[in-house]
């Protein structure tokens, strides 16, 4: 014979699921604060699994962007490291390409940051040269743009 839950039970089922229990134990929770400029270095475990995302990560945009230009492209890890975020400012040129995008299987954002001395030959490439066109200083084109927004 099948049971049927009640309205009340599937409730209590999803607050138990969420972690919110009862009133009582809701009461017991205690929300401490989090500070990440203090945040800890990565531990081991952490360091190697966010290294193994940035190879995987290498090895598809090089065979991606190979696929896509149809020429040789090579990309590989060089460093893992951890900065504070005003560090990584402090780092960034003046003038790059920086882009937000999407990752899907993990439902989070990334920052691409792609210097001036790929952006300029991959739009080359792209618009029938040889990509051997040398890196400006100078802020992209909206034409540009647009063309590495397809990239």
């Amino acid at each position: 014979m099948e049971r049927v839950l009640t309205q009340e039970e599937i409730d209590a089922l999803v607050r138990a699921a969420q972690g919110w229990g009862d009133k009582a134990s809701l009461e017991t929770r205690s929300i401490k604060p989090c500070s990440f400029r203090q945040s800890g270095p990565l531990s081991g475990d952490q360091a190697r699994t966010v290294t193994g995302l940035h190879e995987a990560f290498a090895r598809n945009l090089s065979q991606s962007l190979g696929a896509y230009l149809r020429v040789l492209f090579e990309v590989t890890l060089v460093s893992v490291e951890q900065l504070a975020y005003s560090e990584f400012l402090e780092r960034v040129p003046e003038v790059t390409y920086m882009i937000s995008l999407q990752v899907p299987q993990m439902e989070a954002t990334a920052a691409l940051q792609i210097d001036h001395a790929l952006v300029f030959p991959l739009v080359d490439i792209l618009l029938g040269g040889k990509g051997k066109c040398e890196a400006l200083s100078r802020e992209i084109s909206e034409i540009e743009e647009q063309i590495m927004e397809g990239v």
